[in-house]
């Protein structure tokens, strides 16, 4: 599973997407 994957999952599986986000910011960061 690659970053990308992890994301989209984050997001999916996120009841509260602004926490999804920040997820993602961080593995953009990374």
């Amino acid at each position: 599973m690659n970053n990308a994957e992890i994301k989209i999952r984050l997001i999916e599986e996120s009841d509260i997407p602004e926490i999804a986000r920040v997820y993602a910011d961080s593995f953009n960061r990374a």
